[in-house]
């Protein structure tokens, strides 16, 4: 019985985890994608820098405060909640929706280099301080959370 009662409590967290890597990908990716390209049409730096950390802020003060039990973030029983699959149904509708909107890796590539030479700043708070810490709080956080509980 308490065997049983840990898997769902694993399963619970787990599903909540991917949800947060889920929203990782469509939300942070946006920011990013859209800070991106104001600066490759000729937002001035000092305009786009202020901006990306604000809506940053927005996103990672909000998954910290989850983690720190601050943000009550409660899973409801419904059928479609209850077991893993939500995050998996949005899982595969993102990888649909990403090979139905395909990228070419050369012109990604082309960009990052692009934006390493033109915007050195934003490159170095985005690689040295913003990703860092939103990986932190993505592994980290959730491996804490669940085995502290486990205990």
């Amino acid at each position: 019985m308490k065997n049983t009662k840990n898997i769902k409590t694993f399963l619970a967290h787990l599903g909540l985890y991917s949800l947060v890597i889920l929203s990782y990908f469509v939300i942070f990716s946006s920011i990013i994608s859209s800070v991106l390209e104001s600066l490759m049409m000729g937002t001035s730096q000092y305009i786009a820098l202020p901006i990306l950390l604000f809506l940053s802020a927005l996103y990672i003060i909000p998954l910290w405060k989850w983690y720190q039990h601050d943000l009550k973030l409660e899973v409801k029983k419904t059928r479609i909640i209850s077991s893993v699959w939500l995050p998996v149904i949005l899982l595969i509708a993102f990888i649909i929706f990403q090979e139905l909107m395909p990228t070419n890796p050369s012109e990604n590539q082309n960009n990052v280099e692009m934006l390493i030479a033109y915007q050195p700043a934003f490159a170095f708070i985005f690689v040295v301080l913003l990703a860092p810490i939103v990986e932190e709080l993505l592994t980290r956080g959730f491996m804490a959370k669940f085995f502290s509980q486990a205990k």
